[in-house]
């Protein structure tokens, strides 16, 4: 399990958090539900569905894919979303 130090490490490297204190983004990730971990291969949003929240990609990747055949249409990976090749 990532230390919270860590974590908070990682926000701040990322551009929508700068400026924030550890202690701020620490009190929002103690607001924040627990993180999910997903299993490789395993889809995370189904086309057409809609969610209202806001999630954050720490470590792995994740391949953004549109259409039945799964055209790639980019590579996410950790570090809060961060594009990687794709």
């Amino acid at each position: 399990m990532r230390q919270l130090k860590e974590t908070i490490s990682i926000f701040q490297g990322n551009p929508l958090f700068q400026g924030f204190a550890a202690e701020e983004i620490a009190s929002l990730l103690a607001s924040a539900p627990d993180p999910t971990r997903f299993a490789r291969g395993e889809q995370l949003l189904s086309p057409g569905s809609t969610k209202r929240a806001l999630g954050f990609l720490l470590e792995g990747s994740a391949l953004v894919t549109r259409g039945g055949a799964g055209v790639a249409m980019s590579r996410l990976g950790g570090g809060i979303g961060t594009r990687g090749p794709g």
